[in-house]
């Protein structure tokens, strides 16, 4: 419940989008333990998806691009619904991903960030661990839970709002400042006229 107030926080107080996304992969780092982070937005220009906020856990990477399984992603954009993978290996919905097995991929979060008109993106969120050292774990238990997905679901939902908030306030923006130069031409040119 904090995290999620503290999420409705940021979404209703931070107008930058990077700013905002960065905020939001702060607060997931903070209630998630995951090794690698990343919320892939829709370009809506370009028609693609690239990352926007990417964390790791091990501070000492200084990497910008993130190497994610396009496959889950994917399977998360078709489906729209979030999905908790516990060995990413095994999984049988990602038997064909090569990337799970390449980038060594073994517990995932994915969630759509569904808006009120479309999905934006996801929240992406991955474990490195192998299945050997999860099983040392007291219960052999995953570092990700469904109470992990709820939350990465929730505050998926509560970006994807956000972002839309933002990306309207910027077009508004655009469009004022379109009209005070469209103004400004109409009276030079009325100025000049006489």
């Amino acid at each position: 419940l904090a995290v999620m107030y503290e999420t409705i926080q940021a979404t209703s107080h931070i107008l930058d989008l990077d700013q905002l996304l960065e905020r939001i992969m702060d607060l997931v780092f903070r209630s998630i333990a995951a090794d690698r982070g990343c919320i892939m937005l829709h370009n809506p220009d370009g028609g693609g998806f690239e990352p926007k906020a990417v964390r790791w856990r091990d501070t000492t990477v200084t990497e910008e691009k993130i190497a994610l399984s396009r496959t889950i992603m994917d399977y998360v954009l078709r489906e729209k619904q979030g999905v908790l993978v516990a060995d990413a290996s095994s999984d049988s919905r990602f038997a064909s991903g090569k990337s799970i097995i390449r980038y060594g991929i073994c517990e995932a979060i994915c969630v759509p960030m569904k808006g009120r008109h479309e999905t934006l993106g996801v929240i992406y969120l991955d474990t490195r661990t192998t299945a050997r050292d999860a099983m040392s774990r007291p219960g052999g238990a995953s570092q990700f839970t469904e109470d992990h997905l709820a939350l990465a679901v929730a505050i998926g939902h509560q970006a994807a709002l956000a972002v839309e908030e933002t990306r309207y306030h910027q077009a508004m923006m655009q469009a004022e400042r379109l009209a005070a130069v469209g103004h400004t031409i109409a009276a030079l040119s009325h100025h000049i006229k006489n």
